[in-house]
């Protein structure tokens, strides 16, 4: 057992003492009074002189009555003889009695003798009833001396009963046991002992004195100071009943177990100042478990300690400990309940706070508990809920859900994720679960109801946004393929009509080759608009002025059949776009519009300042703008409109629901890319014979434009430089090669990076320019670019690739700034370019 700091009187429980606790009590506080030592043992003098006193007196009565009755009624010896001896047992115990029986039979017997020396008796008969008489004399002594004796342990156990029975009352009526205890302790002084002390081993194990009592305030200080200079050790007679559960009872306490238990002799002399006697310890027990220990001394009254008082100190130890563990079961079923109670009320605050519904419905499908979201989604207070069926409160609405909940009742098995359309038109998930009782039967089916719509919505529109970019990617990678072709064809083609006079018929020919090449070109340019892959302009733009300005050729569009309705918002933000691609969009918009009214109806073209701030809410399932201001750009027609699946899919390539000849499919497809490239957003909404509007988003420009190339000159310059041409694509390698070499400069080929540097390794001359594609098997463009940094860093670079350079350097394969080409490219342009990279020393 631990050693713990004791308390001073007066000051609440106080923790373990030193050795002295053992011995000693500790804590200030006694009731009832005593006499102290020395007068209690002149006291118990007096009165025994007195019991004496009395006897020789009764004895000395007894004579002289028995010598008168003797003068005058013979050898009759007086029955008042009989009587004395028993009032004098009775008074002064059965000692006494026997004096006053003997002394009174010394002179009885004295007055039947003859005159001295004769040792003649004057009659036989006298000494017949004297020995009669003293014999009846000693028995009822005896019987008297019993029954004193059986009064007084009679008055000692109804004493004892009465104490316990205080002790009981006064443990029992409060639940604070350091108090009670404390009572129960003052009450033992001085009826059980001198002093009397309580310990309680705490919760963490540790020893803690809670009550001391006795008679004199002064003493107590005295053993509290001693108390907090010398402390307990773990082989303390308190601390080894406690550790045994077994009681210990020292009837008299020498002075050689006072010097063990001393530290030293200022302590030794301290412990025979205070006269200790005797000395008894008895555990707390209580339901198996040691829960401290009542520790009796005994020092002015001089008692020494036996069974008999073992046993009364058990029967009080037993209650001490009773009291200690009711009160410490009740402190602990009170947290317990505070517990519960704060984890029922935090569990009903979730219950009814809860954003997703939640209800119980018992055997009779009736509600018994509803949170306010259920409520909220069945447009009904909670009131209107609890007590009514399902279908009293759902009408026809509850015939899907009524089956769920009987099944989970009939089962006992939850029922998960049971998704239902609701009347309004949403979407809910609905889970059942059931609520047992402890017997096992199901009670109550509880359901947890969530509104799914937008989440559906969000995934759709996720699922339909990887579906575009996924066409996208592929859209790009054909174009690129389409372009490496398309600059094949141009090439070749400017070659042949080259070389052909101008009255040839073969020249028409290559003039119609040349002009499908236009269209395939034109067909790449849209795909990689679609994929946001194509190269923008973007600058300062004012919508409404583009808007104007184009007004005249969107009507002329349209056909004299529909009417524009034009309404411009005032003092629109400028936006960051390129004005021909948007030109573009706005051309594709209006044929989409003119052909869904088949030339007859009513086109609204719609532009205003949007803000949109930090908590603006999703424009669409899924989709939360940047906050910032954005011009919105409105093109509404009254056409035939579309159903949800075929607005799902307006903006794929190559999905039209035109007649097979009549369209691409690429229109909308390339609205979206350039609306997407320029930073901006678009969606449709529409319905069958309603028309469909179409909203467009684009942020407001911040920041100067970017400056717009300059218009290259139209002749292609000459050169007399050595430049390597590296392309994987061997078609376009040669083009490339035969355009240049017709321009003067002398040409080396290579089909991959690895290549060109080990052609750069053996050529002894020096190479002015490497013209290469950018994604090329085994060394890329980049790759060897700055391999050709670090080893050979006078050559120039020039790029070139079907993708744009915006999209390459996005996938980290070029560099910002680098010297680019555009496929698909003519000769002149190619040589423009490599002569502007040339001179750009």
């Amino acid at each position: 057992m631990s050693t713990l700091e004791p308390s001073s009187p007066g000051a609440g429980p106080a923790p373990t003492p030193a050795r002295t606790s053992s011995l000693l009590p500790r804590g200030g506080g006694a009731s009832g009074s005593a006499a102290n030592g020395p007068l209690r043992r002149q006291w118990q003098r007096r009165a025994a002189g007195r019991r004496y006193g009395v006897a020789v007196l009764a004895a000395l009565v007894s004579v002289g009555a028995h010598v008168l009755l003797h003068r005058y009624f013979g050898r009759t010896f007086d029955p008042l003889f009989l009587v004395v001896v028993g009032l004098s047992t009775w008074y002064g115990g059965f000692a006494a009695g026997l004096l006053t029986l003997v002394l009174a039979g010394i002179g009885a017997a004295a007055t039947t003798i003859e005159p001295l020396g004769s040792l003649r008796i004057a009659r036989r008969g006298d000494v017949l009833d004297l020995m009669t008489y003293g014999i009846s004399g000693l028995a009822i002594s005896g019987l008297v001396a019993s029954l004193v004796a059986a009064r007084r342990r009679a008055e000692e156990a109804r004493e004892q009963v009465a104490f316990l029975a205080e002790v009981s009352e006064v443990l029992a009526g409060s639940l604070d046991y350091r108090a009670t205890l404390s009572a129960a302790a003052r009450l033992a002084v001085p009826r059980l002992a001198d002093w009397c002390a309580v310990d309680v081993v705490d919760a963490d194990g540790r020893l803690r004195r809670l009550a001391i009592a006795h008679v004199d305030p002064a003493k107590v200080d005295a053993v509290w100071a001693m108390s907090h200079r010398y402390r307990e050790l773990a082989d303390d007679p308190v601390p080894q009943v406690i550790r045994s559960a077994r009681p210990q009872i020292i009837p008299e306490i020498p002075d050689d177990l006072l010097r063990r238990f001393a530290r030293d002799e200022e302590h030794l002399q301290g412990l025979r100042a205070f006269g200790l006697k005797s000395l008894l310890i008895v555990p707390l027990v209580a339901r198996g478990r040691t829960l401290g220990a009542i520790t009796l001394v005994t020092a002015e009254s001089g008692r020494h300690y036996g069974q008999a008082d073992l046993l009364l100190a058990d029967l009080l130890a037993r209650r001490a400990a009773t009291a200690v563990d009711n009160a410490r079961l009740f402190q602990e079923a009170e947290e317990a309940l505070q517990e519960k109670d704060r984890s029922l009320a935090l569990l009903d605050t979730v219950f009814r706070g809860a954003p997703i519904g939640l209800a119980f419905v018992d055997r009779a499908l009736r509600f018994v508990r509803v949170n306010d979201a259920l409520a909220a989604m069945n447009g009904r207070s909670i009131d209107e809920h609890l007590g009514r069926t399902l279908h009293e409160v759902l009408g026809p609405g509850a015939d899907a859900l009524a089956p769920l909940f009987e099944e989970v009742f009939r089962t006992g098995r939850p029922r998960l994720e049971h998704e239902l359309a609701a009347e309004s038109g949403r979407t809910q998930l609905v889970s059942f679960y059931p609520v047992a009782t402890p017997g096992g039967d199901v009670e109550w089916v509880g359901c947890i109801v969530g509104d799914v719509t937008e989440r559906r919505r969000a995934a759709e529109r996720a699922l339909q946004g990887e579906r575009m970019e996924a066409i996208a990617r592929v859209a790009g990678g054909v174009a690129h393929e389409v372009n490496n072709m398309m600059t094949v064809i141009s090439g070749f083609g400017g070659f042949l009509a080259g070389t052909l006079a101008a009255d040839d018929p073969r020249a028409e020919d290559v003039a119609e080759i040349r002009r499908a090449a236009d269209r395939a070109a034109g067909i790449t340019r849209q795909l990689l608009a679609y994929s946001r892959q194509q190269l923008l302009q973007p600058t300062a733009l004012d919508l409404n002025a583009l808007l104007h300005a184009n007004e005249p050729v969107l009507s002329r569009l349209l056909g004299a059949g529909v009417r524009v309705r034009l309404t411009t918002g005032p003092e629109l933000v400028p936006v960051r776009a390129d004005p021909a691609q948007l030109e573009q969009v706005l051309v594709n918009l209006i044929l989409n519009a003119r052909d869904a009214m088949a030339g007859e109806g009513i086109l609204r073209i719609e532009t205003e300042n949007v803000t949109v701030g930090e908590g603006q809410p999703e424009v669409a399932p899924g989709v939360r703008m940047p906050a910032g201001r954005y011009v919105c750009l409105n093109v509404g027609d009254s056409g035939h409109g579309m159903d949800a699946a075929t607005a799902a899919r307006a903006f794929e390539p190559f999905f039209t629901t035109k007649p097979a000849g009549k369209g691409s499919g690429l229109g909308l497809a390339t609205v979206y890319g350039i609306v997407k490239q320029s930073g901006g957003y678009i969606w449709v909404s529409s319905q069958v014979g309603q028309g469909t509007t179409f909203r467009i988003y684009l942020p407001e420009f911040v920041g100067p434009a970017p400056a717009l190339p300059g218009v290259p000159a139209p002749a292609s310059p000459r050169g007399a430089e050595t430049i390597l041409i590296v392309e994987d694509e061997a078609a376009v390698r040669r083009m490339a090669s035969r355009a240049l070499a017709s321009q003067g400069y002398a040409i080396l080929e290579a089909e991959n990076g690895a290549e060109a540097l080990e052609l750069l390794g053996r050529t002894s001359g020096a190479v002015d320019l490497v013209l290469t594609d950018v994604v090329m098997p085994v060394l890329n463009g980049r790759e060897l670019s700055e391999r050709l940094a670090a080893e050979r860093p006078e050559i120039r670079v020039l790029f070139m690739s079907g993708y744009t350079d915006d999209d390459i350097v996005r996938r980290g394969l070029l560099q910002p700034g680098a010297p680019f080409l555009q496929k698909p490219f003519m000769p002149a342009e190619l040589s423009r370019k490599v002569r502007e990279v040339l001179d750009a020393r």
